[in-house]
């Protein structure tokens, strides 16, 4: 799993408790995911076999403080990965029969084939035929002289982990294994800067017989797509998402209110304020959850039983735009079966 560093140190201040909340008030700020981790890993346990030619294996905490970028929820382990990084070939051969050369992978295609090495070749088949292999991305790298391998593999990672953000939603998020292809300097001196982003399915049931954009879950939901009135699953520490279902059903909590950071000003892009701190965006937070409640709840304290649960945007959600919070109450005894707002 890759990690996103921490949000910078900040001197802490108390943030106001809200005054009709209980003395257990939870406020929780999530860190940001990475999406699918593109990560080196021994390939005979972990899909397609690594090419011949390419970097050495990368220990994990070297890549845990490059990854940050574009990240929206709390990410939980998510998907494996192997690194192939294929020394030649040609992007682009035509297709004969269905079998290509793994270079030549288009976004969308759907392919079966275990070892991936420069001479080896997939077949793609329709998406709706038996395939564990799907091309989410195919992205490319910046025109510039040729950065070496490793910073084309980080540079190619977070691409690849931001276009395949989307399929933590999907249902068969835990049995995806993340596979990036990425092309070397003969490669790149020959103007092909492309990048093959890679989805595999290891799942015990078979071969998939479905795009993976058709498997995506609209119940599950990134923290800022939440909805007043959302009643929201057990939360699962090693979930990304948030899991909305029927008030009817059992669930831990309730969203009451959502609102957004203002700014005091406009800003261009490459130009947006830095993050204020964890502390100060608990305390707008915790602010409007007070607010808020006052109106909602009766007498301007929540159901007994009930604690208020905050969400926040940590740093990384607010590099990318997002600053979004969500007020929550949250049950202290048994699952909730009802709608608690009015």
């Amino acid at each position: 799993m890759t990690t996103p560093p921490p949000p910078d140190d900040v001197p802490e201040t108390t943030a106001p408790t809200p005054a009709w909340a209980p003395p257990d008030t939870l406020a929780s700020t999530p860190a940001a995911p990475t999406g699918p981790s593109f990560e080196t890993l021994p390939a005979a346990e972990h899909g397609p076999a690594p090419l011949t030619g390419g970097p050495a294996p990368v220990r994990k905490k070297r890549i845990a403080v490059v990854l940050a970028a574009t990240a929206v929820v709390t990410l939980a382990a998510v998907v494996a990965g192997s690194i192939v990084w294929p020394r030649h070939g040609e992007s682009g051969r035509d297709r004969e029969g269905g079998e290509v050369a793994a270079s030549a992978l288009r976004a969308g295609d759907c392919f079966e084939g275990g070892a991936v090495k420069p001479t080896d070749t997939v077949t793609v088949v329709p998406c709706t035929r038996p395939h564990t292999n799907e091309v989410v991305a195919r992205p490319v790298l910046p025109d510039e002289p040729y950065p070496g391998s490793m910073e084309v593999y980080l540079q190619a990672k977070e691409l690849c982990s931001v276009r395949g953000m989307h399929l933590m939603k999907s249902r068969h998020y835990e049995d995806l294994e993340a596979v990036l292809l990425g092309g070397d300097e003969q490669l790149w001196v020959k103007g092909d800067r492309s990048v093959t982003c890679v989805m595999h399915y290891r799942g015990a049931a078979g071969p998939l017989t479905t795009p993976l954009a058709q498997t995506i879950d609209p119940s599950r939901r990134f923290y800022q797509e939440l909805r007043v009135g959302d009643c929201v699953a057990k939360e699962q520490p090693e979930v990304p998402l948030r899991v909305v279902v029927a008030c009817t059903e059992p669930h831990e909590s309730q969203v009451y209110a959502t609102g957004w950071i203002e700014l005091d000003g406009d800003y261009a892009p490459g130009d947006y304020p830095p993050y204020p701190g964890q502390s100060a965006v608990q305390k707008k937070t915790l602010r409007l959850c007070d607010e808020r409640g006052r109106k909602v709840f009766a007498g301007g304290s929540p159901p007994d039983g009930l604690q208020i649960h905050t969400i926040a945007p940590a740093e990384v959600n607010w590099r990318d735009g997002i600053r979004a919070m969500v007020c929550m109450v949250q049950t202290m005894k048994a699952p909730l079966r009802r709608s608690v707002l009015p």
